[in-house]
């Protein structure tokens, strides 16, 4: 009796519910054909295939109905623990991505473009690349899968999966900091701009919405536009408030502050920017009260301690 796989059956009820057509999904780097073959239960997809396809749905891939060998399941748990430690701020990840890049069988394309993008980050975290380099070692991840993208590219329309979401969100914090602000800002709208579209279901929005609204808020603030980074505040705390993310929450409380402050509502802001400050220090992040206290105080004339 043929096998059939029922992964491939969860993905066409998915895409059809949304409303994306086969061509959409596949991108350029799975054939219709092998979709077609998927959905109808002919073909098991590998791990790396299923995540992106389903992550460009919108969906966290069902990694438990996925087989996998042995060289596939050591990567998975390296990635897992690639992007706890990232989450954490722990950029020291370097042994990691040695162990990736260095199993026996070689790295497809998704897993490739995977390892270009945190090694990306660990260089400019831990071995000082600049701005400019490390933007050109993201980019080189998002041509893996949008052969010719450049700053000037238009994503408008396509599905993007999680680690190209990423990717973006960090060439846009590199391109910020190289100067090309308004680059940097159209791009960062861009993704939140995507990330609000319906498609997405909460566990992969939760995962990367919050971030997207902080850097957005605070370039926006930065550029002078304190009303429009309130409301991303704002909308960043009602989010995480929402749905549990506790990561960004106290950045999100810190810049209203910081806004209220910057438009003349002194009081308020100086209790929101305290309130961030108390969650900081529950964080185990005190250097961020540091980093900010003084600051703060010379703008506004308040008496935080900068110790």
């Amino acid at each position: 009796m043929k096998q059939i796989y029922p992964i491939g059956k969860m993905l066409h009820e998915y895409r059809t519910r949304k409303g994306v057509s086969q061509e959409q999904l596949c991108g350029t780097l799975i054939a219709v054909s092998t979709l077609s073959r998927i959905e109808r239960g002919e073909r098991m997809p590998d791990r790396k295939t299923a995540e992106y396809l389903f992550t460009r749905l919108g969906l966290a891939a069902p990694a438990g109905l996925v087989p996998m060998t042995k060289f596939e399941y050591e990567r998975f748990c390296i990635e897992v623990q690639i992007r706890r430690n990232i989450g954490e701020r722990d950029y020291e990840i370097k042994s990691l991505l040695e162990r990736y890049r260095n199993l026996s069988k070689k790295m497809n394309i998704l897993e490739e473009q995977f390892y270009k993008l945190y090694h990306a980050i660990y260089a400019y975290e831990k071995e000082g690349l600049s701005h400019e380099k490390t933007r050109e070692l993201l980019i080189e991840a998002m041509r893996l899968s949008f052969e010719n993208y450049s700053l000037n590219t238009d994503l408008t329309g396509h599905l993007l999966s999680e680690t190209e979401i990423v990717t973006l969100n960090n060439i846009a914090s590199e391109t910020y900091f190289i100067g090309e602000k308004e680059n940097a800002i159209m791009l960062m709208t861009f993704l939140k701009n995507y990330l609000q579209n319906p498609i997405f279901e909460s566990e992969i929005k939760t995962a990367l919405y919050s971030m997207t609204l902080f850097n957005l808020c605070n370039w926006i603030g930065l550029e002078g536009r304190h009303l429009e980074s309130l409301a991303l505040a704002e909308e960043g705390i009602s989010f995480d408030t929402t749905h549990g993310r506790l990561n960004y929450f106290p950045f999100h409380i810190f810049n209203k502050g910081y806004c209220l402050s910057m438009l003349g509502q002194k009081d308020d802001g100086k209790k929101y920017i305290d309130l961030a400050y108390r969650n900081f220090e529950v964080m185990g992040r005190h250097e961020l009260v540091v980093q900010t206290a003084s600051e703060v105080n010379r703008l506004f004339g308040f008496n935080f301690k900068e110790d």
